[in-house]
């Protein structure tokens, strides 16, 4: 989850067990919740998600259909 309040958007997705990344072009606030990460642009959310991804344990769809042929 990406937003640019720590005590309303951080602190939310936290709390559902979401993975955050606080959106702070400027000073980073003092208090709340620390996020998972922090980006001055939104172009840096990316590389965050790509490290975050974990490996699938299911095929992708192609190669279920591709067995039943």
């Amino acid at each position: 989850f990406v937003g640019d309040s720590l005590s309303e958007d951080v602190a939310g997705a936290k709390a559902a067990g979401i993975k955050t990344l606080h959106y702070c072009p400027g000073a980073v606030p003092a208090g709340g919740p620390e996020p998972d990460g922090r980006v001055k642009k939104l172009g840096e959310v990316a590389k965050f998600v790509e490290d975050w991804q974990e490996p699938m344990e299911t095929p992708l769809v192609d190669e279920i259909m591709d067995d039943e042929e």
